[in-house]
């Protein structure tokens, strides 16, 4: 396995792991364990984008045009554009959430929304997205057409 997909998948158990201790903390009324756990998912999340942002998705995009799949390219845009609008969504509810004084009212309800995206974005990524990328990665380039 690729070491970038090993890395962002290393982080995805991680994202996971956090999922559970915030849910864990939310049960329990443990605010500040909760807080805790919303900062170390913040962290994380924020390491994960940007990893993606700067090297899965531009070598993707070059991957894919390499191979001239040109569907592929325009799904891995898909998928960019898609992340940027969950992640400015996750940075809402992290920064509405981390605040010493805020309240959390409500926090059960976003909570079950931003857990439910976050499962499925990890999810694609898992089955779908760190698979093509090592498939591309791993295929020869095109061979240059010859004229007869």
């Amino acid at each position: 396995m690729d070491s970038l997909v090993e890395t962002l998948s290393t982080q995805h158990r991680l994202v996971e792991r956090l999922v559970v201790e915030i849910t864990a903390a939310q049960q329990a009324q443990d605010v500040p364990a909760l807080r805790a756990a919303l900062g170390a998912m913040g962290s994380a999340l924020l390491a994960h984008l940007a990893l993606e942002d700067v090297h899965l998705y531009p070598r993707l995009v070059s991957l894919a045009e390499e191979s001239g799949q040109l569907t592929l390219k325009q799904v891995t845009r898909d998928f960019s554009t898609s992340m940027f609008t969950i992640s400015q969504s996750l940075q809402r509810f992290l920064a509405r959430y981390q605040k010493p004084a805020s309240s959390l009212e409500g926090f059960s309800r976003d909570w079950a929304g931003v857990g439910a995206t976050l499962a499925a974005r990890t999810s694609a990524e898992d089955t779908f997205l760190f698979p093509l990328y090592t498939r591309l990665s791993l295929s020869p380039p095109p061979r240059p057409l010859r004229a007869p």
